[in-house]
């Protein structure tokens, strides 16, 4: 039961403000602490923070500067090869004759592979003449280390095939006792 000197509050109606603190309100009572006689009432009012739109909140920001306008660009060179805009097409090294011929006769094929590994290096930096000198240096060197090497391939077996039929021959005459 209440008492007919406690003050009864009116319903809590949200409100935008947060409330105020009770030390910061002016009151004629004084705070009551809850005792024995007095059962502990729950808070029946909750704070009723609404927090406002932003695009309702003001900032004491200024606006931004004006911009600038970029500096204009100056033309980039066109490109000796490939389409304008997209930048030059690297072209081919020749690395495979190059491996091949080092596989098939390696005085030949070592140039061939040093050449075709400087065309990348070369057609970065934009020496476009030189690293297509170098890929048709490097084609050339494999192309012979290719040709040379399946030459002295090919005259080995020559010789294989040679020197087993002189063997035989040479068996079978000795077999058959001579002519």
């Amino acid at each position: 039961m209440t008492s007919s000197s406690d003050p009864v509050e009116p319903p809590a109606q949200p409100s935008s403000t947060p409330p105020a603190e009770p030390s910061q309100t002016p009151s004629a009572e004084p705070a009551q602490t809850p005792s024995a006689e007095t059962p502990a009432q729950p808070d029946a009012q909750a704070p009723a923070y609404l927090p406002e739109p932003y695009l309702a909140q003001q900032d004491a920001q200024a606006p931004y500067p004006a911009q600038q306008p970029y500096p204009a660009q100056p033309p980039y060179p066109m490109p000796p090869h490939g389409m304008p805009g997209y930048g030059p097409v690297p072209i081919v090294n020749n690395l495979g004759w190059a491996i091949g011929g080092l596989l098939t006769c390696w005085p030949f094929g070592i140039p061939a592979l040093i050449k075709a590994l400087e065309v990348n290096n070369l057609w970065a930096r934009g020496l476009y003449q030189q690293a297509e000198f170098s890929a048709a240096e490097a084609k050339k060197w494999g192309k012979i280390g290719v040709i040379v090497g399946a030459s002295l391939l090919g005259a080995y077996l020559l010789f294989i095939i040679v020197y087993f039929v002189v063997i035989i021959g040479v068996i079978g005459v000795g077999v058959s006792g001579g002519l």
